[in-house]
C-alpha cells in the first residue's frame, strides 16, 4: 500500500527536518517531543511521519543538489524538498498551498543527471565518500547501498526471564513475526513494522531492542559468571545489561561513563531487567578510574566514535560530522584505550569495540596502541562487521589480551 502523505503530516514531517537540521538535535529526540507535543496519536499518522523524516534527512545532499543547494530557510523551502523526495519516488504530493506548482519535470531532469556522481547518488559528504572509497575501493559502493537502506530491528532476549526460543513464540502471539538471527544467539530479527517498545514483553524486561551487532561486542569479552567486569564508556547500558544476562546476574559489573543522565537511564533499565550485580559510576576525572588498575577480569571500551557505522539508523550524523570533529574523536579514542587498558588484570581481556566503519578508527588505533604496549598486549582476533555483508549495523571488535 503506497505511502500518502496527509497536509497535517506534512506539516510535521517539514517541522521536524527543519529541528534536526537547523537547530544540531538528534532525530529521534525531535521525533519524540513532536508527538507529545503535539498529542500525535494515531499509528497511521506516526509510521508515515517517522519514515518520510528520516528519509528526508537521509537524501539530503541529493534533495538539495537537485535544486542547486539553494539556501534552505523559509517552511516553504522544506515542503520543496518534501515535493521532490515524493516526486522522485512517484508518490503522490499533499494538497497544500506550497507545492501547488510543483515542477515535476525539472526534478525528474536533475534526478537523472546527478545520479551519475556517487556522492550525490547515495547523499554522503564528500569526506566521507573519500575516505570510504580509500578504505573499500569499488566495494564502498555495496556498502553505501546498505548504509542508505531502512534499518531492521533486532531484540535481545534477556536470559534472566526467557529462552530466545520462548520469547519467539510468545512475540509472534503477540503480532510480532520474527526470526532466529545466525552468529547472534540471543537475537530475533523482528520483520513486523510495527512499535514494538508498545509490547508488554517489552516493558516487563523480557527482551531489549539492541541491534545484532552490538551483541557481538559482549559476546567478544566471553565473559563467565562470578567475573569483574568494567563497561566503560556505558551509555545508557545495553551492553551492560547482555553482560548481566551472559554472566547470569552473578559477579560484578560497573558500568562507568561521564554523562549522569545516561547512568540514570541505565538503573532505570537494570532495575526493568531485573539486574542486581550492576553499579553505575559517573567519571569526573582520570582519578577515579587510576585507582582501579589491574582490577577488572574483562574491560569493554566502547569507545567514542564517528557512528558511521549506524547511519542508515542515525542519518543525521552525516551532516553533523565532519574531518574536525572526526580528528578530536581519534585522540579521544586514543586516551581512552590507553587509559582503560590498564584496568584489566594479568591474563584478562580488554574489548576495544565502535559503531564504525573506518580504519582511522578501528584497526590503525589497535595497530598504534599495539606498537606502543608491546609485550603488555596482544590483538587475539579483530573483526570489522559491515552492514553490506551482515545486514547489522557497522561494528568494529577488537579482542586484546593482556601479558603482563
Amino acid at each position: 500500500m503506497p505511502i500518502i502523505i496527509t497536509p497535517v503530516q506534512a506539516q510535521h514531517i517539514t517541522e521536524i527536518v527543519r529541528k534536526v537540521m537547523e537547530n544540531n538535535h538528534l532525530m529521534d529526540k525531535v521525533i519524540h517531543y513532536e508527538f507529545k507535543n503535539n498529542r500525535i496519536t494515531e499509528e497511521y499518522d506516526r509510521s508515515n511521519i517517522v519514515e518520510i523524516s528520516y528519509e528526508l534527512v537521509r537524501w539530503w545532499r541529493l534533495l538539495l543538489e537537485i535544486h542547486n543547494n539553494y539556501p534552505v530557510t523559509r517552511p516553504v523551502d522544506y515542503y520543496q524538498l518534501l515535493g521532490t523526495y515524493l516526486s522522485i519516488h512517484q508518490m503522490e504530493l499533499p494538497k497544500v498551498p506550497q507545492l501547488r506548482n510543483f515542477d515535476h519535470t525539472f526534478v525528474k531532469t536533475q534526478f537523472e543527471t546527478l545520479s551519475n556522481i556517487r556522492k550525490i547518488k547515495y547523499s554522503i559528504p564528500d569526506w566521507l565518500d573519500q575516505m570510504g572509497f580509500l578504505a573499500y575501493g569499488p566495494e564502498w559502493e555495496e556498502e553505501l547501498k546498505a548504509l542508505n537502506s531502512p534499518p531492521p530491528i533486532f531484540v535481545r532476549a534477556n536470559r534472566l526471564k526467557i529462552k530466545p526460543t520462548e520469547l519467539s513464540q510468545k512475540l509472534k502471539a503477540d503480532g510480532f513475526d520474527n526470526q532466529p538471527v545466525e552468529g547472534a544467539p540471543d537475537a530475533l530479527l523482528i520483520k513486523t513494522r510495527t512499535n514494538i517498545f508498545s509490547s508488554e514483553l517489552y516493558k516487563e524486561g523480557y527482551f531489549e531492542v539492541q541491534d545484532a551487532g552490538s551483541q557481538l561486542i559482549t559476546m567478544a569479552l566471553e565473559v563467565k559468571p562470578g567475573m569483574r567486569v568494567a563497561d566503560m564508556c556505558a551509555g545508557a547500558g545495553g551492553k551492560t545489561l547482555h553482560m548481566a544476562s551472559l554472566m547470569q546476574n552473578k559477579g560484578k559489573i560497573i558500568a562507568f561513563d561521564t554523562q549522569n543522565d545516561k547512568l540514570t537511564e541505565l538503573k532505570k533499565r537494570l532495575s526493568r531487567a531485573g539486574v542486581d550485580m550492576a553499579e553505575t559510576r559517573l567519571i569526573k576525572s582520570t582519578k577515579d578510574t587510576k585507582r582501579l588498575k589491574e582490577s577488572f577480569d574483562r574491560v569493554l571500551i566502547d569507545a567514542p566514535c564517528s557512528g558511521t557505522g549506524s547511519i542508515r539508523r542515525n542519518p543525521e550524523i552525516k551532516w553533523k560530522m565532519n574531518t574536525t570533529r572526526l580528528n578530536n574523536l581519534l585522540k579521544i579514542q586514543t586516551n581512552v584505550l590507553n587509559s582503560y587498558a590498564d584496568l584489566v588484570k594479568k591474563d584478562g581481556i580488554v574489548v576495544y569495540a565502535t559503531c564504525s566503519i573506518l580504519p582511522a578508527e578501528n584497526q590503525e588505533q589497535v595497530r598504534r596502541f599495539l606498537e606502543k604496549r608491546k609485550g603488555s598486549f596482544e590483538l587475539v582476533k579483530e573483526q570489522q562487521i559491515l552492514p553490506s555483508k551482515t545486514g547489522f549495523d557497522g561494528f568494529y571488535i577488537a579482542q586484546l589480551k593482556r601479558l603482563q
